[in-house]
């Protein structure tokens, strides 16, 4: 091979190497593009696949907490029912307890549950100020009431002369004790008064006046048996 030849061979390779080289670059440079395309398109596609995603999540938080907070709350109003249902169950105890009592004090003590019936009546009479008056009372209590039903009587009309109107004149009183009705003996005792055919009623039982103290006492009861300032205090001065 004579010199011209080989000169131009060598060119030749050296201008196949710079083709070779730039080739690689251009294929480089082809790659990193088409590696950001591609990234850019997978960051297109994935983005909103994980602002999706992230939305879901808050969502799902989101209702969680709800959930928790309702839990939470059905919770609480279980723990107040427990607790009122404790407070209600207590208070009755204790007038469950009182009417117990109050039977034991009727058996023992017959003279001052006299008393009390009398007291009774005459309160009936002073509610219902009729000339004709029907006492119905326990089968047991009849002969109670027979014996103290006059002096009832008496007494009511001279608180009447006393206290009441001139207008009011009930000197003619006729009052029976119903022999057909009586109280269910499951009731502790007391009174029930009708007059007018039975169209005016008092209901003068020793129950329906233990219902009436339940309704008026159980504020204070409840205060008693559970404000903690009150248990605080009764600490302090035992």
């Amino acid at each position: 091979m004579n010199q011209d030849q080989q000169f131009i061979l060598n060119n030749l390779q050296k201008m196949i190497e710079y083709i070779k080289q730039e080739t690689e670059k251009k294929v480089q440079i082809i790659n990193k593009e088409a590696q950001k395309d591609a990234d850019l398109e997978k960051a297109l596609l994935i983005n909103p696949e994980k602002e999706k995603i992230s939305k879901r999540m808050e969502k799902e938080l989101e209702d969680y907490k709800t959930q928790m907070k309702i839990k939470q709350s059905q919770k609480m109003n279980k723990l107040r029912l427990e607790k009122l249902k404790v407070k209600i169950d207590c208070v009755n105890s204790v007038f469950e307890e009182a009417k117990n009592q109050l039977a034991l004090k009727i058996k023992n003590s017959p003279d001052e549950y006299k008393n009390v019936m009398k007291n009774l009546i005459i309160q009936g009479f002073i509610k219902l100020l009729e000339e004709n008056v029907n006492i119905i009372c326990k089968k047991e209590d009849y002969d109670l009431v027979n014996s103290i039903v006059d002096e009832a009587k008496e007494e009511f009309l001279e608180k009447l002369k006393k206290e009441a109107k001139k207008s009011i004149n009930l000197s003619k009183m006729n009052v029976t004790i119903d022999n057909k009705f009586y109280l269910p003996d499951n009731l502790l005792g007391g009174v029930f008064l009708t007059s007018l055919k039975s169209k005016i009623r008092v209901d003068n039982t020793l129950d329906k006046r233990l219902e009436l103290l339940k309704q008026t006492a159980t504020p204070e009861i409840r205060k008693i048996l559970f404000d903690s300032k009150n248990k605080k205090n009764a600490e302090k001065k035992n």
